[in-house]
C-alpha cells in the first residue's frame, strides 16, 4: 500500500466516527436534561450539594451525559493516536520520497545549466557562421593579408629578403587576397539576392 493510500484510508476511518454536530447536539441535549434533574431539588438540597464536593462529585457521575462524555472523549484520544501512529508509520516512505524529489531537482538544475550552456554554444556558433558575419570577416582578412603583403615588399626593398623568398611569400599573399576578395564578392551578390527576395 503506497502513501496515498494509506493516507485515504487513515482519513476515511476518521471520517467514520468523527465528532459530528448531530452528536454534539446529542451531548447537549443530554446535559440539559440531566442539569434539569436540579429543578426538583429544594433550597436546602442545592446548598448542600454546592457546599459538599462529595455530593457534587456523586451528582455528576451519576448523569448519563458524564459517560456519554467520557465516551466520546475516549475516542476522540483514540482517533488521534490512530493518526499519530498512522502518520508515523508513513513517515519512512515521506523521507524517501523527499529524498527523491531533492535527487530530480538537482537533476533538473544540472539539465537547465548544460541546456544554457549549449544554448550559448548554439548562439555562437550561429553569430560564427551568419552569411554577415563571414562577409566580414573575409574583408577583415583581406585587409590583414594585403597589409602583410605590404610589409614583404618592403621587406625586398629594404634588402631584407632576398628575391627569391619574396617572389614566393608575395606571390601567396596576393593570391589568398584575391581569393578572399572573389568569395567576398560572391557572397556579397548572394545576400543582395536574399534581401532582394525578402529574407
Amino acid at each position: 500500500m503506497n502513501v496515498n493510500q494509506q493516507c485515504e484510508q487513515t482519513v476515511n476511518e476518521y471520517s467514520s466516527s468523527p465528532p459530528t454536530q448531530n452528536k454534539t447536539h446529542m451531548v447537549g441535549e443530554e446535559l440539559r436534561r440531566d442539569f434539569a434533574l436540579l429543578k426538583d431539588f429544594n433550597v436546602n438540597q442545592l446548598r448542600e450539594l454546592i457546599d459538599s464536593s462529595e455530593l457534587m462529585d456523586s451528582f455528576v457521575e451519576s448523569t448519563i451525559s458524564v459517560d456519554v462524555l467520557r465516551g466520546h472523549t475516549q475516542r476522540l484520544i483514540e482517533t488521534t493516536e490512530k493518526l499519530a501512529n498512522d502518520n508515523l508509520a508513513l513517515e519512512p516512505e515521506l523521507l524517501k520520497l523527499q529524498s527523491e524529489v531533492s535527487e530530480k531537482f538537482r537533476e533538473l538544475c544540472d539539465l537547465r545549466m548544460k541546456y544554457d550552456n549549449s544554448n550559448l554554444e548554439y548562439q555562437k556558433l550561429c553569430e560564427k557562421y551568419n552569411p554577415k558575419c563571414i562577409k566580414e570577416s573575409l574583408l577583415q582578412s583581406v585587409a590583414t593579408i594585403d597589409e602583410e603583403s605590404e610589409k614583404v615588399a618592403e621587406a625586398f626593398l629594404s634588402g631584407e629578403t632576398d628575391l627569391e623568398s619574396f617572389v614566393q611569400d608575395y606571390i601567396s599573399h596576393r593570391a589568398l587576397s584575391h581569393s578572399h576578395k572573389i568569395r567576398y564578392e560572391k557572397l556579397s551578390k548572394q545576400l543582395e539576392k536574399l534581401k532582394q527576395a525578402g529574407y
